[in-house]
């Protein structure tokens, strides 16, 4: 079994990523795939907005564990919604992105 990811962040990436994931809809598509992606993004999303109320107002780093599914969920989303961000948003997100990439590899 793999061990869980931790990632890097900070309360202004926290704060990046939970206002694109609120900006998504988790309605049942007809692909089966697509709806086990929804589902486990759906229960990132849920985990992240908790983590920022928890830590609201301290923008001092710390780790966020993510199973490997969940980081691999949130890591997909990430990549397609970045470039319809803006420009701060997408050095925020790309370099979440990343990050969870490298500890996925």
């Amino acid at each position: 079994m793999a061990q869980p990811i931790k990632v890097q962040l900070n309360l202004e990436k926290l704060k990046a990523i939970n206002h694109e994931l609120s900006q998504t809809s988790f309605e049942p598509a007809q692909n089966r795939w697509q709806n086990v992606e929804r589902a486990v993004l759906h229960q990132v999303a849920k985990t992240l907005a908790k983590k920022q109320i928890n830590i609201y107002p301290v923008n001092k780093p710390f780790k966020l564990k993510l199973q490997y599914y969940e980081a691999d969920a949130l890591e997909v989303f990430l990549r397609l919604i970045i470039e319809a961000t803006s420009i701060q948003e997408n050095y925020l997100l790309r370099s979440v992105a990343d990050e969870i990439n490298q500890k996925l590899a």
